[in-house]
């Protein structure tokens, strides 16, 4: 919607509505300072820096793909987070449940030691069912050889 007549427009591009808040160099002072609030060890949960900003968890993400710097802030923070996590974990300084449920669910990350390989075609449950058969025949068998 254009400006009134007579009116300045309201943005750069000339068209109506508010003026847009986060410029490229505001982004870029955000990410700046997101970088540096890393430097702090205690802080390890990103989505409580943009609660500190009085701005919703989900902008950062958006930001990433606007600006190239807060996008390299970005993947800074994530990277310090999953070490923050891993190391507290190791140290003992986190839970280690909570920190691996953490990893897996923001992360990606995934247990390598309960992964179960399933081949898509193939019910696991009739698999399962399958070898117990096929065992307890040779049970049967083996009564008979006796």
């Amino acid at each position: 919607m254009p400006a009134p007549k007579g009116h300045e427009p309201y943005n750069k591009n000339g068209e109506g509505g508010a003026p847009e808040l986060w410029t490229e160099e505001k982004l870029n002072e955000l990410a700046d300072e997101f970088t540096k609030w890393w430097h702090n060890p205690y802080n390890v949960w990103f989505k409580d820096f943009a609660l500190e900003k009085y701005l919703h968890p989900n902008v950062l993400a958006l930001w990433a793909h606007k600006n190239d710097r807060f996008k390299a802030a970005y993947e800074y923070a994530k990277e310090m987070q999953q070490t923050r996590l891993v190391n507290g974990s190791l140290k003992r300084t986190f839970h280690d449940a909570a920190c691996a449920r953490v990893l897996a669910h923001s992360h990606g990350w995934s247990k390598e030691g309960n992964t179960t390989i399933v081949n898509n075609n193939i019910d696991p449950y009739q698999k399962l069912m399958n070898n117990v058969t096929d065992n307890s025949k040779d049970l049967v068998n083996e009564r008979n050889d006796k």
